[in-house]
């Protein structure tokens, strides 16, 4: 909400921002679970979600933000 306020980065923006931290965070956590799950070239499954959601997210705030600018 403060970014909301204090720059002038829009609604649709500010949930990017936040959904690409959200997935970054959830990089982060799942390599410190050790609980089951399948595996693919040595990573967990959950870590490949997480890792294609924050660079789709990631995109989509940037092109929001450059649409704010331009």
């Amino acid at each position: 909400m403060w970014l909301g306020h204090h720059r002038s980065i829009k609604p649709p923006g500010l949930f990017a921002l936040y959904v690409t931290g959200y997935s970054a965070f959830r990089i982060f956590e799942e390599s410190l679970r050790v609980d089951p799950s399948e595996h693919f070239l040595g990573l967990r499954f959950n870590m490949y979600v997480a890792a294609i959601a924050h660079r789709r997210h990631a995109v989509w705030f940037c092109v929001h933000a450059a649409a704010q600018v331009g």
